[in-house]
């Protein structure tokens, strides 16, 4: 485990190396070395030709956000060709969801305005143009989609 870099790219190479333990100097051949490699937890690594490469993979709350806005905005695209709207049209939203999807869709509030040309995004729902009850990422939520501004 304390084996430098070096060292070990150089018995992957077949090549000796000789280490210090405990004050003596000892060598040793690449057959002596069995190398197991392993992955933290929330992280997966990959090596080929002498290249790791370790990807962080726990999902932070701030990318869990993301993910529902990012479902969000596909839902309302979706609903904005199923009631022909034009690619500029301007709509307001209303959401109908709980706590964790309505906190997500007010820290992307700008993203999603933006994705969807939303005039507004309101909490609750509103006599709208279309509306549906759409899961995201396991949260059932009510969009309501209503041409122009309220």
């Amino acid at each position: 485990a304390k084996l430098a870099p070096e060292a070990l790219r150089k018995l992957e190479a077949g090549e000796t190396v000789a280490i210090s333990l405990d004050g003596e100097m000892i060598e040793l051949a690449p057959g002596e070395v069995t190398v197991l490699r392993a992955e933290k937890p929330g992280v997966t690594a990959a090596t080929e030709a002498g290249l790791t490469i370790a990807l962080d993979t726990e999902l932070t709350r701030e990318l869990l956000d993301e993910g529902i806005a990012r479902e969000f905005v596909s839902k309302v695209q979706n609903m904005r060709k199923e009631m022909d709207l034009q690619v500029s049209d301007r709509i307001t939203l209303a959401v109908a969801a709980d706590d964790e999807v309505a906190a997500a869709i007010q820290a992307f509030k700008d993203y999603i305005a933006s994705e969807t040309l939303a005039l507004d995004i309101v909490s609750g729902e509103i006599a709208a143009d279309k509306k549906a009850e759409e899961d995201l990422n396991g949260h059932n939520t009510v969009i309501s989609v209503k041409k122009g501004a309220l």
